[in-house]
């Protein structure tokens, strides 16, 4: 209970080791109560032999800054869409994508945005590498007006 998606890893140290990488219900980092009972569940059920890691993804930072062009933006409804977006993504590639911030933000009427120019994510326009065990997290938002 309170686990959503589970990422299992055979072999990442070697032989006999497993890392089980959790996402709880709410599709964030898992607190060390919900892991520690992960290692419960598992200790109990896991083969002889097999060294198990029960780990839940750091949060990577992701910095947004853009020019608004068309429309006036509301920076906590940015910060929500692209959570929520980011959230959908998890497990599912290894980068987040530069281009799929920008359709967000025009996607999404909340956020007010009609149009913009100058997108930067992390200082740059390019998509941003991830592994398994980072959970992008929009931390701030930068709005030229």
């Amino acid at each position: 209970n309170g686990v959503l998606m589970v990422k299992v890893i055979p072999l990442w140290n070697g032989p006999g080791t497993v890392k089980v990488i959790i996402i709880n219900n709410e599709r964030e980092s898992a607190s060390n109560e919900l892991i520690n009972k992960v290692k419960a569940v598992i200790a109990e059920n896991a083969p002889i032999g097999a060294t198990v890691t029960v780990v839940t993804p750091t949060i990577l930072d992701i910095n947004i800054e853009l020019r608004v062009t068309k429309g006036k933006a509301d920076i906590d409804s940015i910060k929500a869409v692209l959570n929520e977006e980011f959230k959908k993504q998890i497990f599912n590639g290894n980068y987040v994508s530069y281009a799929n911030i920008g359709k967000a933000i025009l996607a999404n009427k909340e956020t007010g945005v009609l149009d913009y120019s100058g997108l930067k994510v992390n200082n740059g326009a390019d998509n941003i590498p991830i592994t398994d065990e980072q959970l992008p997290t929009v931390k701030a938002v930068i709005v030229h007006e």
